[in-house]
Formats: structure tokens, sequence, C-alpha cells
């Protein structure tokens, strides 16, 4: 017996230990409440002030590396993705698993004490016992079969590792997106309160200006329906700030009383991809490193198998192994050994089997369907960075455009105040020009934050990890 029993643990060992896995993502902790968030502390050195403390909320600055850092970690589309790695590695285990015999340990004890009748026909008293310990091991395996899905859930089990790559990717451009929107609201919200000062200095003006004798009413009428227009655009602002707040802070998995605001103090344009790259080398990269073609093909790979298997799966026979061994006897002290082996192999002649071609053409369905999604996916893909590429190029040039616009309109609200204090210029010409340096900003603003956008979606479009 302990050499069967030295067999099985060598057959067993040998089944399994292909089945570990050195990088269990599924494994990754995910939060089932909200987490609380602490700012790194090189963030709290930029304002001693943080973090700030209200009754119903408590505000924390953030910045785009934070963001980023998170993104990898807390958001529940990922740890979904994981479960799914989860669940196709496994299935390979269960592929695998079918490879391996059913052991089943046996104690039998048998005793009769009655008539029995004979082949003959006589009826005689019988008084007899037997004790029957054994093992017994037994297997069926569909041998063609079980080697091609053992194949296809490997297939299957990468092109999951890919799609959570992909979802990475996705999620982290997500919630960088959800940022570049945070750092516009809080741009718009000091725009809308330098332009409520502006409105209150000219309101300020235009009434020393009436009393002076170089105006009238109309003038302070029309700078305070200014003025009430610009406190409406930042209570507006303010609105949006919070809300692409919630916006980040959900993605994040943050608790719903976190109020973040960015870290940084000014709009920046960031330079991932040079405006002048060319972009068929954009699309080749593309093509070479997206995981989403990955798990396409993984998946086309995966039906492949599953196509052969639909051939040359009914052609191998299916194997039945029964080996039992034992010891038997009258009581424990008079047991002798026994043994039984019995081997056979068979073909399926039936539905799915030889001579049958509905599960070929399945398969064969399946197959070129994969093909077909896997041929769009490109031509999607290839879509993506093009437009990527025309979005990053034309928001550099929108950008000169609207730096230069802010900057002109700037110098026209000084030449204009100054004529205003001197007595030559009309406070309407003032407000119009006030109206056209915020709408500067806020187009400078909008500009950088596009550009911000165009560089990641193109940065990922590429393939690579933000």
């Amino acid at each position: 017996m302990h050499k069967y029993a030295v067999l099985i643990t060598i057959f067993v060992i040998s089944i399994l230990s292909g089945c570990g896995s050195h990088s269990q993502t599924w494994n990754t902790p995910w939060l089932k409440r909200p987490a609380k968030y602490t700012p790194p502390p090189e963030l709290l050195k930029k304002d001693e002030g943080f973090p700030i403390d209200t009754k119903d909320s408590r505000r924390y600055p953030i910045d785009l590396s934070t963001v980023l850092r998170l993104a990898g970690a807390q958001p529940l589309e990922l740890a979904l993705v994981r479960e799914r790695v989860h669940d196709a590695y496994a299935r390979v285990i269960l592929s695998r698993e079918k490879f391996m015999p059913n052991i089943i340990p046996e104690l039998e004890f048998f005793r009769h004490e009655e008539e029995i009748q004979s082949t003959e026909g006589r009826f005689f008293e019988v008084d007899k016992q037997y004790m029957f310990p054994r093992g017994k091991m037994n297997l069926e395996l569909d041998v063609g079969d079980a080697i091609y899905s053992t194949l296809a859930t490997q297939q299957r089990y990468r092109a999951s590792k890919a799609s959570l790559e992909a979802a990475t990717q996705n999620i982290v451009l997500k919630v960088a997106i959800a940022y570049f929107n945070l750092l516009q609201s809080q741009a718009e919200v000091k725009i809308g309160e330098e332009a409520q000062r502006l409105s209150e200095t000219l309101v300020r003006e235009t009434e020393t200006a009436v009393r002076l004798g170089r105006g009238f009413k109309g003038d302070i009428l029309r700078a305070k329906a200014q003025l009430a227009s610009d406190r409406l655009a930042l209570t507006k602002a303010k609105e949006a700030l919070k809300i692409s707040s919630v916006n980040l802070a959900t993605i994040l998995r943050l608790d719903a009383k976190t109020e973040l605001y960015p870290a940084d103090d000014i709009v920046t344009p960031i330079h991932l991809i040079p405006v002048d790259r060319e972009v068929e080398e954009l699309v080749q990269s593309a093509i070479e490193q997206r995981p989403e073609l990955k798990e396409a093909s993984g998946l086309l790979n995966a039906d492949k198998k599953e196509k052969d298997a639909s051939i040359w799966g009914p052609i191998i026979p299916s194997v039945q192994a029964d080996v039992r061994a034992g010891s038997f006897g009258e009581t424990l002290d008079d047991l002798k050994s026994t043994e039984r082996y019995n081997v056979s192999l068979g073909w399926k002649v039936g539905s799915g089997g030889l001579l049958y071609k509905g599960r070929r053409e399945l398969a064969d369905a399946r197959y070129r369907t994969s093909e077909i999604r896997l041929a769009k996916l490109q031509q999607d893909i290839i879509q993506q960075v093009l437009i990527a590429h025309t979005q990053v190029n034309a928001k550099n040039e929108q950008m000169a455009i609207a730096e230069q616009g802010a900057i002109d309109a700037e110098e026209s609200l000084k030449l204009n105040e100054a004529r205003l204090k001197r007595g030559v210029g009309l406070p309407l010409e003032v407000l119009q020009a006030e109206k056209a340096l915020i709408q500067a900003r806020k187009d400078y603003v909008s500009s950088v934050i596009d550009y911000n956008k165009a560089q990641y979606k193109l940065f990922v479009s590429v393939g690579n990890k933000p």
C-alpha cells in the first residue's frame, strides 16, 4: 500500500505544481468602506493652514502624483476586474484537475447469518463474514477535451491579466482627468474672485466719477449689474469646485466628507509626448503595447484551442482506469493483499463526437468572431491615437493663442483704467476691458487643461502606463 500512496502523492504534486501563482493580484485588499484621506507631508508643508476643519467637511490638498498613486489601488472598478482574473485562474486549476484521479479510501465489513440458495436450487444455512480495507483510484478522462480545454483556459487567464492592465490604465486616465477638472474649477474660482474685485473697484471709481460730474447714474447701475453678474458667476464656480471634489473623491473611494482641492497654485502645461512626434510611430507603439489588444489576442488564441479541440478532440480516445488495492480476509488478523487493475480506451460517436459537425461549426464561428473583434479593436485603437494626436496639436496651438489673448487683455485693462483715472476714459470702456480680461483668463485656463487632458489621452492610447 505504501508504494501506491507514494505514487499517488507524486502524481498529485506534479499536477498541482503548475497551479501556483507568484502574483495573485486578486489578493489585493479592496476598500469595503470609503477611506480617510491623509495628505502627504510635502503637501501640508506648502500651506501650514491644512487641514481646515469645518462642521460638515474637511478640506485637504491633493496633487496629481497623489491622485495617480491612489488610483492604482482603491477604486472598486479595479477590484471587480481583479476578481475576474481570479475566476480565470480558478478555471485553469479546474481544467488541470481533470487529469487527476478520484482517490477513495474504503473499509468494508460484511457478515451473513441466514439461508442462501445455491445455483442448484438447494437452501442451506450460512454463517460468514469478511473484512475488506482498500483504496480505490479511478479516472474517467476525455483526453482530447481535457488537453485543449486546459490550453484554452490558460489563454483566457492571460487575457484576463491583460484586461486588468487595461482597466488600470483607464482608471488612472479617469482620475487624471477628474483631477484636471478639479484644477480648472479652482482656477475659475480664483478668476471669479479677481473679477468680483475688479467690479467692486469699478463701482467705487464710477461712483466717485459721478460725484465729480464726470459721469451719470447709468454708469453706476451698469457697473453694479456687472458686479452682481460676477458674484453669481463666482458662486457657480465654487459650486463646480465642490462637485469636482466629490467626483474625484468618489472615484478614489475616499470618505464622503473629504473635500479636496488642488495643491497646485497655477495651471501649467504637462508635456508627456512631444507634439512633433510622428503619428505613424505612435500608431505602431499602440499596436504593440495596448493591453486591450493583448487581451483580444489571448481570447482569440483560446477560441483557436477550442476550435482545434472540436477537430482533434474526438479523434483522441477517452480513458477509463480503475485501480483497487487492499487486503481481504475474515478478520483483521487474517488479511491478505489483493489488487485489481482495469484500463479501457473508447471513442464517442454521437453529439460532439466523431462524425458530427455541429461542434466544429460552432467553434469555427466563435473563432471567426474573435478574429473580427480583434480587427475591429485594432481599427478603433488606431482611430483613438489619430484623434488624440490631432487634439494634442490643436490644443497646443489654441493654448498659445489663449496665452497671447490673456496678455493683450491685461494690458488693455491697464490702459483703460489709466484713462478713466485721468478723466478721459469712460466706465463702460473699463467694464468691457474687464470682461475681456476675465474671459481671456478663462480661455487660457481651459486651453491648458484641455491640452493636459489630450496629452494624457494620447499617452494612454499608445499603450503607456500613466
